[in-house]
């Protein structure tokens, strides 16, 4: 058995990625022009000293069978005064020594910029997709979910990794939704108050609107577990794409006084577009999506925050009940929730009051660097 580890040749990264999934996995792949973007030193995360990044491949017998970032996201160790270094990216075949040579790479690079510990499975950051799944493998992701394979927490722990900071994202049957269970008595003030207004996100200010908001994302997420403000460069480079698959009916946002307060995110669900071509845009992407345009039921909510001075005023749920109106008029039958920690129980609740069930638990795995 002969093992190599490579750094920085991007060809054999996304090629590991393909080669560790069995032909049965439920893993939707990111597009390859995705990976080269979020690895690029284009990507505002690795400026201005923000973070830090290598990434590795391991080769078996010459062919590349597995992969990780290791990377270091500088303003949130400030934030929370850790050394964490963190890891990412994570994909690799049932072979523990593949696995052990590959960490030993990044532990190392880690290591030599002063980390104390590791911790993964970050793409890139907390607002991207994180962990590594430890139960539901039967269960599709729907996009932005994160899906790991189930051997993955027996190599990590042969490893000497062991869990930490668990989390669950959740399916939301939207056909069992009744609208009436969504109003409460501040709801049924907030409808009829001509100061509060919501508004469709519109394409032809999309830019605008993003920046609203990426600001009440960083307001209203600020005290929530390993959150760290995102920057408009950071929001702007991750959100590149989303004019091209945003539905303006369920992407909202809520204005008090013409002081925008609230935001919800949601998105059509296209990990079964990306199952049937494979991740790969071509002409039977453009094929396929013109059908799925007219077939599509499925979204998720990619996150929903209210500025932090209105909470517990009903606003809150007025959003929600708007946008729960908007999501049954648009036909959505189900829609993904993505990840929450444990740990954040009103986040979990908003979650309950949608109805959403767990749909996958993960966690993140740690491991203590030798020094």
């Amino acid at each position: 058995m002969n093992i190599k580890i490579e750094t920085g040749n991007i060809k054999s990264f996304i090629a590991a990625g393909r080669n560790a999934q069995g032909p049965n996995s439920k893993k939707i792949h990111f597009l390859d022009s995705d990976i080269k973007r979020f690895l690029s030193y284009k990507n505002p995360l690795f400026q201005n000293g923000r973070g830090q990044r290598v990434y590795f491949t391991a080769l078996l017998d010459k062919k590349p069978v597995a992969r990780v970032t290791a990377h270091i996201h500088l303003l949130s160790n400030k934030k929370f005064n850790e050394k964490r270094g963190c890891f990412g990216f994570f994909e690799s075949i049932d072979n523990v020594e593949v696995v052990k040579a590959l960490f030993a790479e990044a532990e190392e690079y880690l290591k030599s910029h002063g980390c104390t510990y590791i911790m993964g499975n970050f793409n890139l950051t907390a607002m991207q997709k994180i962990g590594i799944m430890t139960e539901g493998f039967e269960i599709p992701p729907y996009t932005d979910q994160l899906y790991t394979q189930d051997y993955y927490p027996k190599l990590l722990e042969e490893c000497g990794f062991t869990q930490a900071f668990p989390m669950t994202t959740f399916n939301i049957k939207t056909s069992e939704w009744n609208l009436n269970d969504f109003k409460t008595p501040r709801t049924e003030i907030l409808i009829k108050d001509p100061d509060v207004q919501i508004k469709d996100i519109n394409k032809k200010n999309l830019k605008d609107s993003l920046e609203v908001a990426r600001k009440l994302l960083n307001d209203g997420f600020e005290n929530n577990p390993m959150f760290v403000n995102v920057s408009k460069e950071e929001f702007d480079y991750q959100a590149k794409d989303m004019a091209r698959i945003l539905d303006t009916r369920i992407a909202k946002i809520m204005h008090y006084k013409n002081e925008p307060v609230g935001v919800i995110i949601a998105i059509p669900d296209i990990d079964r577009l990306l199952a049937k071509t494979n991740s790969k845009i071509n002409l039977k992407f453009l094929i396929e999506f013109l059908s799925f345009k007219k077939t599509n039921n499925r979204a998720v909510m990619i996150f929903y925050s209210v500025a932090m001075k209105y909470h517990n005023k009903g606003f809150n749920s007025y959003l929600l009940y708007e946008f729960v109106k908007s999501a049954l008029e648009a036909g959505y039958e189900s829609m993904g929730g993505t990840w929450i920690a444990d740990v954040n129980k009103p986040s979990l609740r908003q979650a309950q009051k949608l109805g959403g069930k767990p749909l996958h638990k993960l966690c993140l795995y740690k491991r203590e660097i030798k020094q």
